[in-house]
């Protein structure tokens, strides 16, 4: 069966320059990640899946970059959990 479907040319260019680093073919490529893709789509519960671009909104974008900025001692949880890992 052959798809068709319109990428944008940053996706275009990223699939062109794997397959040529791998030495794969781009049917090969696409049916693997698409497969590997919609298995994990079935497999895990939809609030693990992190979609690769994510979207803020400016006040969104203001309140990730405050907490990255944040200089505060991080909370006694976070610390035993990042110890144990």
């Amino acid at each position: 069966m052959q798809i068709s479907a319109v990428v944008s040319d940053e996706t275009h260019r990223l699939l062109d320059s794997t397959v040529q680093k791998r030495g794969l073919k781009k049917g090969f490529l696409i049916e693997t990640a698409l497969r590997h893709y919609l298995l994990a789509l079935n497999a895990v519960p939809g609030e693990f899946i992190v979609p690769p671009v994510l979207s803020l909104s400016p006040d969104g974008w203001q309140t990730l970059m405050s907490s990255a900025e944040d200089k505060s001692e991080p909370p006694p949880a976070l610390k035993d959990l990042m110890r144990d890992a």
